[in-house]
């Protein structure tokens, strides 16, 4: 599978690389998921670092990814993107009846300012509505978010040596 893999990613990776997101760290030459972790870092410290603010991280897992995949929905996609029509019918053809498992984790991340989460809370809605779009299932159970909030005082907790 490896091998086909890098077949398969040399023939699509010009194809649509230039539909990519910018944040987009998979399965790109030289990047790997510390890139991920450093930028996510970065922007939460930055954001923190002008004071008075949270950043908000939510760790989304999905069920059977790889499973759910609606060849006609992906081919529409990647037609959209410019890929070459045979090419999209060897990925329809292998997709087909084919269950394989994949492990796929997004984070949406959310620098709140004076605690207003509207955006945040908007972008985990888009995002749900993308997914139920897409026929994607959210695993809610490894479903976590990350609450980093230095401006707020902790409740004061009483000293039990005493």
């Amino acid at each position: 599978m490896k091998a086909l893999e890098r077949l398969f990613l040399s023939l699509l990776r010009p194809q649509v690389q230039h539909a990519q997101d910018r944040l987009q760290f998979a399965y790109q030459p030289g990047v790997g998921v510390e890139d991920a972790i450093l930028y996510l870092l970065h922007r939460a410290h930055s954001h923190l670092d002008k004071g008075s603010g949270t950043v908000r991280i939510l760790f989304l897992d999905f069920s059977s990814a790889f499973n759910t995949i609606q060849p006609p929905l992906l081919r529409d996609k990647l037609s959209r993107m410019g890929v070459d029509p045979q090419l999209m019918d060897w990925i329809s053809d292998y997709l087909t009846g084919r269950p394989q498992s994949t492990l796929m984790t997004q984070a949406i991340v959310g620098c709140i300012r004076d605690d207003r989460e509207e955006e945040y809370r908007r972008l985990v809605g888009d995002f749900a509505a993308w997914c139920h779009t897409n026929h994607l299932q959210l695993n809610t159970s490894k479903t976590k978010e990350l609450v980093i909030d230095f401006g707020r005082s902790r409740p004061r907790q009483r000293d039990q040596s005493c």
